[in-house]
Order: C-alpha cells, then sequence, then structure tokens
C-alpha cells in the first residue's frame, strides 16, 4: 500500500466482559488514535451502551460532551439526538434469543493530548433472530482539552452480560 508499518492498528489489549455494570479501558498515551471494537455483545435486558472519557485517577467526565446519533433500524423507522452528558455507543432490543450480538465500532482520535479536544466517532450494529435490526452512528467531542487517559462503557440499567472488547492504538503522526 505505501504505508509505514506503523500506519495500521496494533492490539493492546483485550477485555472479556461477563455481567459486567462497566468496562474500563485505562493507561491511553498521547500521540495515538485509538480504536475499540466490541464483537459479541449482549445486554441483560433491553439496555443502551454508553461511553464516558475519563482523565488519570480515573475521574470520569459526565458533561461537556457535544455530541449526536442517528439509529434506523430494519423496519424503517428511525430516530436522532443531541446528547452533553456522554459518548452514545449503541442500543439492544434484547430478546434473549440466542442469535442477539450487537458490535461496535468506537474511534478516539488523540484522547491522551492534553492540548486538543477529544473527538470520536462511532458505528454500531444490532440484530437477531427475528431481523430486528439497528444501526447506531455518532460522532462528537469533549469540549475541554484534557489528557483523556481512560474510557469508560457503561449501561443504562442491567449489566453487560457479555462481550469482547478489544482495543487497538496507531501512532497518529
Amino acid at each position: 500500500t505505501g504505508l509505514p508499518a506503523s500506519a495500521g492498528y496494533s492490539l493492546v489489549s483485550t477485555i472479556n466482559a461477563s455481567s459486567s455494570t462497566t468496562v474500563d479501558i485505562s493507561s491511553m498515551e498521547s500521540g495515538y488514535d485509538y480504536l475499540i471494537n466490541v464483537t459479541m455483545w449482549k445486554g441483560s435486558t433491553n439496555i443502551t451502551l454508553y461511553g464516558y472519557l475519563g482523565v488519570a485517577g480515573p475521574t470520569f467526565r459526565t458533561a461537556n460532551y457535544r455530541a449526536h446519533w442517528a439509529v434506523i433500524n430494519y423496519g424503517g423507522t428511525s430516530g436522532a439526538g443531541q446528547v452533553t452528558d456522554h459518548v452514545p455507543i449503541g442500543y439492544t432490543a434484547s430478546s434473549g434469543d440466542a442469535d442477539e450480538e450487537s458490535l461496535f465500532r468506537v474511534e478516539l482520535f488523540d484522547p491522551a493530548n492534553a492540548s486538543v479536544k477529544t473527538q470520536f466517532f462511532n458505528r454500531a450494529n444490532t440484530c437477531n433472530s427475528s431481523n430486528n435490526q439497528y444501526s447506531v452512528h455518532s460522532q462528537g467531542k469533549y469540549l475541554t482539552a484534557e489528557a483523556n487517559t481512560d474510557f469508560r462503557f457503561y449501561v443504562s440499567s442491567g449489566n453487560i452480560a457479555s462481550g469482547i472488547f478489544k482495543l487497538y492504538r496507531r501512532p497518529n503522526a
């Protein structure tokens, strides 16, 4: 491709969640963009997955975001909105069937760089055996320039029944 080997993402860590209320990513470093792939994710009920950026400690930020999300389902209905208190990630219409799983792809652009406002982008999909599919897209930024070295996934209620969270990074220079 003509790109140096360092241009791609490298795996940093893997977290296997099971009956967890949160999943935390820590120790992100300045000079890197981060990608978090979440596969085989299931919620314990009909729940929404959210995210928080955090500074060392960790102290997670619950305000000062400017983000929007859009969702469309297989039936053709759609919705959209803006949020200021979290990173919008995705939704599960938990039906309890074995085929229901969601996947998410969250990108964070140089979050640990204290001199820039952290920007993020997300794509998500949920599908079950009833063909109840949701496609969610969101993007935005945290409005304060600070070193966001941590990221927390959390749910609107219940827990994360299962999921594989893989953290990747690439140099952003």
